[in-house]
């Protein structure tokens, strides 16, 4: 009886450590998932910014070769 009573204060050791350990492998992941919304947000305005400038640019040279 003792043996089995022990092996259940170990399980629910270890299952509350898991729980812990969890809990903090999840904090992580969100901060790094939000760490790459901010690098993908950031990629995007500056992929509109440079497309702009490259269509402005390309206008420039339209105007002057009279197309």
């Amino acid at each position: 009886m003792n043996k089995v009573i022990s092996q259940l204060e170990s399980l629910r050791t270890s299952v509350s450590e898991s729980l812990v350990s969890d809990a903090a492998d999840e904090a992580e992941a969100e901060a790094e998932y939000r760490h790459l919304l901010g690098e993908i947000g950031s990629t995007r305005t500056q992929v509109v910014s440079a497309l702009t400038e490259a269509k402005n640019t390309l206008k420039s040279k339209e105007t002057n070769l009279g197309i």
